[in-house]
């Protein structure tokens, strides 16, 4: 017994077309299937490779969201904001001298935060590739393996 190339319904050796496809089997059928078993092997090494793919962008989503860099970013904007509000509440600051101490404030605080979504946006970005790519690579590892008449 043999599995046709077309569907994978498996046909005796005698038959000349498959009775679940209407495929015209031949004397070729041994080296059809023999591709079959190459598609599968490279539908789980494609799978196993973009599983590795999806965790390298794991690590990479890890290492850039917990590096020195971005926490001290996040912990400057955080300082910058709390002296903002105590400046802001303080009743000896007025007029210029107010507006001048605030708007530096501000400053640093959009400074910031465009570095902090820099740093956040490249996660996503990570992410957005691994998640994927470890999706795809799962499916390709259990079902295409299977799906090609050979289990």
């Amino acid at each position: 017994m043999n599995n046709c190339p077309e569907c994978g319904n498996l046909v005796t050796e005698s038959i000349k077309t498959c009775p679940n496809c209407g495929y015209e089997i031949n004397s070729n059928i041994k080296i059809k299937t023999s591709n079959k078993i190459n598609n599968k092997y490279f539908f789980r090494t494609t799978g196993i490779v973009l599983c590795l793919l999806s965790v390298v962008m794991f690590l990479l989503t890890y290492n850039t969201l917990d590096n020195e860099n971005y926490q001290f970013y996040l912990s400057h904007y955080e300082e910058c904001e709390q002296n903002y509000n105590e400046a802001k509440e303080n009743p000896y600051l007025t007029g210029s001298t107010y507006s001048i101490i605030s708007s530096s404030y501000e400053r640093m605080m959009n400074d910031d935060e465009s570095k902090i979504w820099s740093y956040r946006i490249k996660a996503i970005i990570y992410c957005g590739i691994g998640i994927p790519s470890l999706i795809t690579g799962l499916v390709f590892i259990i079902k295409k393996g299977r799906n090609n008449g050979i289990n």
